[in-house]
């Protein structure tokens, strides 16, 4: 098979022979370092990146982040981390300067051999003015999350194929608390303000969830540099190549929702026929591969091939079974 990357093709109905030609022509994709995803026009998109490291001092990195000119990325100490901490960029968009600083320094932190353990995530911040009072677009979000959550932890692996042990602790998935959340019979959404909704969301979810919404204040009357949606990928990761694809796949499906290219009865008829797995038992089933949902998640939200097959490598990683190991193998270029 040989994939036009500029076409848009309907993978999610591609016949099982051209599935598995697809899954083989993946095998030997590699993913490369892009100097902008497509998002640069849509101003109201932004996004900030905190990035978490082990065993090596927060001030080395520090100095080494103002010798080469990058004050505005600020270090700061964690204390879930061993001898770490996290790098948190300013307010980013897409455009040369993100990608070629974020490729700086994460050659930075691999220069200095810092450690990605089990203790760090990747936290991707979206502006939530993207969505502002708009209850039909946080509505949707909750939907997709329900119905791709699973997809979207695997994928968030990154380069790994396992979650990180602690996950429940730092990423607990919520598509179970969402399902809940939205089937509730006690709230009856179109008599509340989009406020109050938001409002229920926040007292449903917490900071530590896959999606933290903690954030969010829809009163725009004043700037709030921190008013986002947190998504708190799984692993963490110093790979800026994996960095830009999570950018690249979260703005893209706000961008989609935003423009009305869900679904939407896609996602109503399978959370009405698939009951979510709550976080106890769920992160074992993610480890799984759901070859229809990340199928028709990237025809949902991607708009050309390209996108489309820098997903699903990432999300695939090997697909022979028989080969898996928890390191998969490499599949970008540096």
């Amino acid at each position: 098979m040989n994939v036009n990357i500029s076409s848009n093709d309907t993978f999610s109905k591609f016949s099982e022979i051209d599935k598995k030609e697809l899954i083989l022509y993946l095998e030997k994709f590699y993913l490369t370092y892009r100097e902008q995803l497509g998002f640069l026009e849509a101003e109201e998109i932004t996004f900030g990146l905190e990035l978490e490291f082990e065993y090596c001092l927060v001030e080395n990195i520090e100095k080494l982040l103002d010798n080469n000119n990058l004050i505005h990325w600020l270090t700061k100490h964690d204390r879930s981390l061993n001898s770490g901490g996290e790098i948190n960029s300013p307010i980013l968009k897409d455009n040369l300067t993100t990608w070629k600083e974020l490729k700086i320094i994460c050659n930075i932190l691999k220069e200095n051999h810092v450690s990605v353990t089990e203790n760090c995530g990747g936290h991707i911040h979206f502006g939530s003015i993207l969505f502002g009072n708009n209850y039909e677009n946080w509505l949707t979000l909750i939907k997709c999350w329900i119905a791709f959550e699973k997809v979207l932890f695997r994928f968030g692996y990154g380069e790994t194929d396992k979650a990180r042990r602690p996950i429940n602790r730092f990423a607990a998935p919520l598509s179970f608390r969402l399902q809940e959340f939205i089937n509730s019979n006690n709230i009856k959404f179109t008599n509340i303000s989009i406020e109050q909704y938001i409002s229920l969301l926040k007292e449903r979810t917490c900071r530590r969830c896959a999606i933290n919404f903690q954030n969010i204040n829809l009163d725009y009357s004043m700037v709030h540099p921190k008013n986002t949606i947190e998504f708190r990928f799984p692993n963490g990761t110093i790979e800026e190549i994996i960095w830009q694809n999570n950018v690249n796949t979260i703005g893209k499906m706000l961008l989609a929702i935003k423009t009305n290219k869900i679904d939407i009865e896609w996602l109503n008829n399978y959370i009405a026929n698939n009951k979510m797995h709550t976080s106890s038992n769920a992160i074992s089933l993610y480890d799984n591969i759901y070859l229809l949902e990340a199928l028709s998640f990237v025809d949902m939200v991607f708009d050309n091939n390209l996108d489309k097959l820098y997903f699903l490598r990432q999300y695939l990683k090997n697909y022979n079974k028989e080969i898996y190991a928890e390191r998969q193998k490499k599949f970008i270029i540096n």
